[in-house]
């Protein structure tokens, strides 16, 4: 049930597809009107954690990951919305843009933008958890843009995955494009393993 879930937790009308469609649309349109749970998109629902600055929703990413286990698909966060997570820009952006191996489609949760993209299967053969955001990051911002310092991020989030996966680490930068391959190689040649 959505309370032993506990709060803070995504639902959607595709979880209890053990009692009759209709009814549960109807019990969440009264838990809804009670306001135990805030409708954030048609069919998606948040059980609220409330603190005393008011509700804690979740971030984009964590609403498309569980949007892509519904589909029983994989996600990633592509283009600026990576860029911002990895440190490579402090820009916002307006929309948030992921990959995913599912449907490709855009969809509005509670006034945000959240664009998921087809990606190739090369994008989720990482096998690192950093490297594929990392990349992701890099190609957005580009060759010419990437600066010395946003780099000490890239850096730094490196070191600290390579305490438990450096040679995963290498084995990913090798699916990175050249240009981009060529800095990960640096930066994790000048990390000790």
């Amino acid at each position: 049930t959505i309370i032993d879930k506990g709060v803070g937790k995504i639902h959607f009308l595709s979880d209890f597809t053990d009692y009759d469609p209709e009814s549960v649309r109807q019990a969440f349109v009264r838990l809804v009107k009670d306001e135990v749970v805030i409708r954030l998109s048609p069919g998606i629902f948040l059980f609220p954690l409330k603190t005393r600055f008011g509700v804690a929703y979740p971030s984009d990413y964590e609403i498309a990951k569980e949007i892509a286990r519904r589909d029983s698909a994989s996600v990633l966060p592509a283009g600026m919305t990576a860029a911002n997570m990895v440190g490579l820009s402090e820009q916002v952006p307006m929309k948030s843009m992921f990959i995913t191996d599912g449907a490709a489609r855009t969809v509005n949760v509670n006034g945000r933008t959240i664009i998921f993209k087809r990606g190739v299967p090369k994008n989720f053969a990482y096998k690192s958890k950093t490297m594929p955001l990392i990349v992701a990051g890099m190609k957005a911002m580009g060759k010419d843009d990437i600066t010395e310092d946003s780099l000490e991020s890239v850096r730094r989030m490196l070191a600290k995955e390579a305490e438990v996966n450096y040679n995963d680490l290498w084995d990913d930068a090798a699916l990175a494009p050249e240009w981009i391959r060529r800095i990960l190689v640096s930066i994790l040649s000048s990390i000790k393993k």
